[in-house]
């Protein structure tokens, strides 16, 4: 069995090749860099939809393949949706496993807003889109087979000009320690208060998505939740944070919760291995003192 693979960024696309590896298939694989694949189709840099589109149905048709794999990012997303429904070919998106069961594959992913999780089986082939964050870079023996490939530019699509979007370099997913706050800090100015917290303690800073989106207090590198950062510290610091299943699945792999509300009934309760109910006007200021 065979997949052929996409990913934008090397670690993405070798933490998949790894994944694919372990289940046994020939990766072929489109890339802009060297990665680890069986066969490496080193390819020139071209993000719009289309054209890696119009690149798969070309190597598609000549391949066969079982599997087209892409990373579950939003570009990975959005190619694995156009190809699928191009193909006709069964589309599972957001993956966190995957298994081959004979001519099928059952895949595992959230469902309910990440309440809980799902499994789905279809049959092969199929179109996959995987959290790459899911899985760790492992040293298999890859044939690297090189080849140079052409995306061409798709028809209808002059791309005049791209420019890169600024972000703020975020250490969120690889931080032993978060502090992350919500709509409990009523003012843009408070937010010191979190950053004096956030030095003591050597941590980074997170939030919710109305801090990032609608009042924009920070960038949106910095949200945590299904639509953001999935975080795995080993003590989450949660400030003001009301707890909705949106935000609560990014922090379901923290090794330990404490949740600061005045709400003592806030979802965030049923999440945290600690729930302080106090003011976090008079109860950080004390807890930076002591620190």
């Amino acid at each position: 069995m065979k997949a052929l693979l996409f990913s934008e960024t090397p670690e993405n696309f070798n933490r998949l090749s790894s994944m694919l590896k372990k289940l046994g298939l020939d990766i072929h694989g489109i890339s802009f860099s060297e990665v680890k694949a069986d066969y490496i189709y080193l390819a020139n840099e071209r993000l719009d939809y289309p054209s890696i589109v119009k690149a798969f149905e070309e190597l598609g048709n000549k391949l066969n393949p079982d599997l087209y794999v892409f990373s579950s990012t939003k570009l990975g997303k959005e190619v694995a949706s156009r190809f699928s429904q191009r193909t006709g070919l069964p589309c599972l998106t957001e993956c966190l496993s995957v298994e081959i069961d004979g001519s099928s594959i059952i895949a595992t992913r959230y469902s309910l807003g990440g309440k809980t999780l799902m499994k789905i089986k279809t049959d092969l082939p199929a179109v996959i889109a995987v959290v790459a964050d899911a899985f760790e870079i492992e040293d298999f023996d890859f044939k690297m087979e090189k080849v140079d490939f052409e995306i061409k530019e798709a028809d209808g699509i002059n791309v005049i000009s791209r420019e890169e979007k600024r972000r703020e370099k975020v250490g969120l997913r690889n931080a032993d320690v978060v502090v992350c706050f919500g709509r409990g800090v009523r003012r843009k100015e408070d937010i010191e208060l979190i950053e004096k917290l956030a030095e003591k303690l050597n941590a980074e800073i997170g939030c919710t998505r109305p801090i990032s989106h609608d009042y924009r207090w920070l960038p949106e590198e910095r949200m945590i939740g299904l639509s953001g950062e999935k975080i795995s510290p080993k003590l989450l610091i949660s400030i003001g944070v009301s707890g909705q299943i949106q935000h609560a699945v990014g922090i379901m792999n923290s090794k330990t919760v404490i949740a600061i509300n005045n709400d003592e009934n806030a979802p965030m309760k049923e999440y945290s291995d600690y729930y302080v109910i106090a003011d976090l006007y008079s109860l950080i200021p004390e807890l930076i003192k002591l620190l």
